[in-house]
């Protein structure tokens, strides 16, 4: 008698499983004596290694935020200095400012 573990799997069952695992995650540590299909241990063994390059790239990155405020002794802030926006500049005379209407043949 053949092993469910032994048996040919179709595509669509295949991704079941694979979404199965994914959604029912359990860590290495407590899923070491389990007697899961291949699939389900191998897409979780892939969850894994997603996990630990996620952990690895947010420790890389942790050294590299800059606060966005400078901490100041006395709770003060630097800002830059303020511009004035310029007003909006209106033609005196629009009846002078009218462009010609191209005329096409």
């Amino acid at each position: 008698m053949t092993s469910f573990k032994t048996q040919p799997v179709d595509f669509i069952a295949e991704l079941r499983l694979r979404q199965w695992a994914r959604n029912n995650y359990i860590p290495a540590m407590v899923r070491q004596d389990s007697d899961w299909h291949p699939i389900v241990l191998d897409e979780m063994r892939r969850k894994d290694a997603d996990l630990e390059a996620q952990e690895l790239m947010m420790s890389q990155q942790s050294g590299m935020v800059v606060p966005l405020m400078p901490e100041m002794p006395d709770n003060t802030r630097l800002d830059a200095a303020h511009q004035a926006v310029p007003a909006p500049q209106f033609l005196s005379n629009p009846a002078a400012a009218q462009m010609p209407i191209p005329y096409y043949v």
